[in-house]
C-alpha cells in the first residue's frame, strides 16, 4: 500500500480441470473492509484452456487516515458452468490502513540523522584536511585542528556536512527499517531544508552569546558548538519527520 491508501495484489490461477473452463474472478472483503475498495484489473471472466494459467491483478484503493488498522482480502475463482463444483478460494492478503499507512518512527528519523550528521561533518574535515598543508602548516595539531576546521565550519561547510550527511542518515535508517510510508526521500528532503535552518541558528546563537576571543582552543566553547549542532540535528529530524507525515495525511 502507498501513501494514499492505493496498492495492487497478483494472483496467478490454474486450470486444474482438465478440460476447458470459462473462469470468473472476484474478491470476497473481509469486514469491515468494504468491496468498494476493490477492483480486478481486466476481464473478471476469462476462457483457460487445459493446464493453463491467468494472471489476476487485484487493485486496492481504500480510504486513509485516523488509527492505524488492518484489513485483508482473498480472491475468489470459480467455473461460469459448475460454480458449486469447481471453485477455489485464494490466500488471505492483509494491509494496513490508517496515518498513511505510516509509522511514527520518529526514534529511528532522529538516530539516523545524529549519526549522518556526525559523519557528514567528520567527512566535511577531512575533505578540508589537504588546505591545512597546503596553507603551510606542516606540522599536525590536533587542538588547533579542531578549533580551525571543526567548529568554524559548523556556521558554514559543516552545516553543510550535518544536513546532508543527516539526510544520508535518515534515508539509510527508515530503509532499513522497512520503514517506507511516507516514502524515506520525503522525510530526508524536509530535513535538509529544516536542519540548515536550525543548525545554523543555534550556531549564530552560540556565536553571539559566547564570541571567541582567541584563536586558541577553547573546550567548552567548542563542546558547545558540537552540542549546538547535533541538537539541531535531531530537532530537524524530529520537525521533518513530523511534516512528512502530515503531509501525507492532508492529501488523502
Amino acid at each position: 500500500m502507498d501513501e494514499g491508501g492505493h496498492g495492487v495484489g497478483s494472483f496467478t490461477i490454474a486450470n486444474q480441470t482438465g478440460r476447458s473452463v470459462r473462469a470468473r474472478a472476484s474478491v470476497s472483503p473481509f469486514p469491515p473492509a468494504s468491496s468498494e475498495w476493490f477492483e480486478v484489473d481486466g476481464a473478471t471472466e476469462r476462457l483457460m484452456s487445459p493446464g493453463a494459467s491467468e494472471e489476476f491483478i487485484v487493485r486496492v484503493s481504500a480510504p486513509v487516515g485516523g488509527e492505524t488498522v488492518s484489513r485483508s482480502f482473498r480472491l475468489d475463482i470459480a467455473s461460469v458452468d459448475r460454480p458449486d463444483d469447481e471453485w477455489a478460494h485464494g490466500p488471505t492478503i492483509g494491509f494496513m490502513l490508517g496515518n498513511g499507512g505510516s509509522q511514527p518512527a520518529y526514534f529511528e528519523t532522529a538516530a539516523g540523522a545524529l549519526a549522518g550528521a556526525v559523519a557528514g561533518i567528520v567527512v566535511a574535515v577531512i575533505a578540508g584536511l589537504p588546505a591545512w598543508f597546503v596553507d603551510g602548516r606542516p606540522e599536525l595539531d590536533t587542538a588547533l585542528v579542531l578549533r580551525s576546521l571543526f567548529v568554524p565550519m559548523f556556521a558554514g561547510d559543516l552545516v553543510i556536512g550535518a544536513a546532508l550527511g543527516g539526510a544520508i542518515g535518515i534515508f539509510v535508517a527508515l530503509t532499513m527499517r522497512a520503514i517506507l510510508s511516507p516514502a524515506p526521500w520525503r522525510t530526508a528532503a524536509a530535513y535538509v531544508v529544516a536542519a540548515f535552518v536550525l543548525v545554523a541558528i543555534l550556531e549564530l546563537i552560540l556565536q553571539f552569546a559566547m564570541p571567541a576571543r582567541s584563536q586558541k582552543p577553547d573546550f567548552v566553547h567548542d563542546l558547545l558548538g558540537w552540542v549546538a549542532a547535533l541538537i539541531g540535528a535531531a530537532l530537524a529530524a524530529l520537525a521533518a519527520r513530523g511534516l512528512s507525515r502530515w503531509l501525507v495525511l492532508r492529501s488523502v
